[in-house]
């Protein structure tokens, strides 16, 4: 584990990350440059994100304040919404789809509702407050977080990923 002193900040870029697709259920898209959350109500198409942080080198330290921290690579009119998964099932970028991806559920260990986020620009970073949702997964023991974005009809939004170059980041202040 790491010496972390009150006043320290820690910036740990994602573990595994990927979108997984409703209507292609099966397959994997853990290798794609960018992430995509959207909504396709013709087609009845859930496109979630799915981003995996391991905490296992900060475990027992409770962080004063964490931001999730993404780029936004395309307009959108939300961000989406965002929550914790249930601390388990495990998930690698390589071999998640839609039918094995952790769902939110806030009945589950680990399940939080962070909140839906409103409009971004192209081309910017953008953090988002996720302290108390990791607080609760980090008292469950958990050694990772897992966050999932949804979009509202109509409202896609695309980040960059970890294959993107500008990977997600999880900024802690102790």
């Amino acid at each position: 584990p790491l010496t972390i002193s009150h006043g320290d900040f820690l910036e740990i870029s994602a573990a595994d990350d990927a979108t997984v697709v409703a209507i292609q259920s099966e397959q994997n898209f853990g290798q794609e440059p960018n992430l995509l959350a959207a909504f396709d109500s013709n087609k009845r198409n859930f496109i979630d994100i799915l981003i995996r942080f391991d905490l296992n080198h900060i475990q027992g330290i409770l962080p004063r304040s964490a931001v999730l921290s993404l780029f936004a690579e395309t307009d959108c009119s939300s961000a989406g919404t965002f929550t914790t998964t249930s601390v388990n099932p495990m998930w690698t970028e390589n071999s998640v789809t839609w039918s094995n991806a952790p769902v939110y559920d806030s009945r589950a260990v680990g399940g939080t509702m962070i909140g839906t986020f409103g409009k971004l620009e192209a081309d910017h970073w953008y953090g988002f407050n996720v302290h108390k949702a990791l607080i609760k997964v980090m008292e469950t023991g958990s050694d990772t977080v897992t966050f999932r974005v949804s979009a509202g009809e109509s409202h896609p939004c695309q980040y960059s990923s970890r294959n993107g170059g500008l990977s997600p980041k999880l900024m802690l202040a102790f």
